[in-house]
């Protein structure tokens, strides 16, 4: 039911939801309102359908509707409306799935007033071939290139290319901040830390810390180090799939760490670890919800999460038992999608392919942008490039990772760029369906990045002694 005061307090704008139509990326940001976008076909024809019982008179968007069809001198416009609510049973309660018996007799009144065209009601099936609409006449009218969004996002990366080539590097990095900051949308981390615990375990220490984000998230932190008060180099392992995850998956690593006085600290991202929204990260889940939610605001999740992530590398830069000018970020896929794993399948399937993990090396290669004294970076099964995500329809990035805008911005090639004039470590890249990237874009990767791919996992030696190497001056 609509609230007493409709008028002002209708839910104009609707909620984030795991159908896309409902939440358009910065629908909110902008002011395109489902309503004002449903509007601006007036004045063609509209029928207003409602699948359950409907409070026309006080509908404010039915209000809105009629006076803009009148302003167009236009009266094609109708409604349908259905019975009950969607808590109630047949017959009661009008249900459907799709346009129901009870909603066509509305609509065959319009069609018949609108196009004199009258309909009756039958059961009788269709063949399917009737109701196809992607006729061979159509296809010799419009583009079938399945890669056309592809070749579009292709033409906006080249375009900001071009356009960061003439500048010097500073100015450069300068520029690919201030664009990023705008399509991430983050502020300045309030950097409110505060002590949890501090214990001993096989003689080190182990501190748990939280620090403050924003006004409203505090991002929990567990510090490894010696004991022996003194400034020391330290690693930064991020994964969406929580810090307790990524502990286990690498205990050796990191145990290797701190044997050659190397600090590690974890911590969980927005939404991940002790802070999730329980464990699933599919469409209908609830992180997909508040991901869709805040890019309909024009704040997308990973905005928040680099928030959260310079808020670490912040505290770390203060701790006493941390060298601020040696901090290396890694960050991690713990869902990798094996090459031979058949990726072209239907929604929902079981088991499906697992969804890619790519916050962690985002997030790395974000920081270092905004951190630039950050000393090294570790992305291992990170995304290469948010335009791969465009080469297929089937996609297995979680929602949460997207980032709206990105390829307008140069996605993330140039950041590996500028990441690898640091210490770059790029390990397994992967593409859209979350498979590491074919031998024909490694070719590509390597000529810019020779020194810096790996196409296998390394051993926790091998990256100790990367680490190690990369903390020389």
């Amino acid at each position: 039911p609509l609230p007493e005061d409709a008028e002002e307090s209708f839910n104009y704008l609707g909620g984030g939801s795991w159908e896309s139509t409902r939440n358009i990326a910065g629908s909110a940001q902008g002011g395109f309102l489902p309503w004002v976008i449903v509007a601006s076909i007036a004045p063609r024809g509209l029928i207003h359908a409602h699948e359950f019982a409907w409070d026309e008179k006080r509908d404010p968007v039915w209000a809105r509707y009629q006076k803009i069809w009148k302003w167009a001198g236009s009266e094609l416009l109708a409604s349908t409306q259905g019975r009950g609510s969607v808590t109630g049973s047949a017959p009661e309660s009008t249900h459907c799935n799709n346009i129901g018996l009870e909603h066509r007799k509305a609509i065959h009144t319009a069609f018949e007033k609108w196009l004199d065209l009258k309909v009756e009601e039958t059961k009788d099936r269709r063949p399917s071939r009737e109701l196809l609409c992607w006729t061979d006449e159509a296809k010799k009218t419009i583009s079938t290139d399945p890669l056309l969004l592809w070749k579009h996002a292709t033409q906006q990366t080249e375009k900001y290319h071009e356009q960061l080539r003439p500048l010097p590097e500073e100015k450069r990095r300068q520029r690919l901040c201030a664009d990023w900051q705008k399509i991430l949308a983050w502020d300045t981390p309030k950097g409110d830390s505060q002590k949890v615990s501090t214990e001993e375990f096989k003689g080190y220490k182990v501190e748990k810390w939280t620090t403050t984000s924003d006004k409203s998230h505090r991002v929990p932190i567990l510090l490894l180090t010696g004991k022996e008060e003194k400034k020391r180099p330290v690693v930064v392992g991020i994964t969406g799939l929580g810090k307790d995850l990524f502990l286990t998956q690498n205990k050796e690593t990191i145990e290797l760490l701190l044997e050659s006085d190397i600090a590690v600290c974890l911590f969980d991202p927005r939404w991940t670890g002790e802070v999730r929204l329980g464990n699933d990260r599919g469409r209908q889940s609830s992180l997909v919800s508040i991901s869709a939610t805040e890019q309909m605001f024009g704040t997308p999740v990973m905005g928040q999460r680099l928030e959260d992530t310079l808020a670490v590398v912040d505290f770390l830069k203060s701790h006493k038992q941390i060298d601020p000018q040696k901090i290396i970020l890694w960050g991690e896929s713990l869902s990798l999608n094996n090459n031979q794993r058949e990726t072209v399948v239907p929604m929902d399937a079981t088991p499906p392919p697992h969804l890619g993990d790519t916050c962690g090396s985002t997030l790395a290669v974000l920081a270092s942008l905004f951190r630039p004294e950050i000393k090294g970076i570790i992305s291992r099964g990170g995304l290469w490039e948010y335009r791969s995500l465009l080469k297929s329809p089937f996609v297995y990035h979680s929602h949460d990772v997207m980032i709206p805008q990105v390829t307008r911005v140069g996605d993330l090639p140039l950041l590996w760029e500028l990441a690898a004039q640091k210490k770059l470590l790029l390990e397994l890249p992967v593409n859209g369906v979350n498979q590491t990237v074919s031998k024909e874009e490694q070719d590509l990767i390597r000529q810019k990045f020779a020194k810096n791919l790996k196409m296998e996992t390394s051993t926790p030696k091998e990256l100790r002694d990367w680490v190690q190497k990369a903390l020389q001056p």
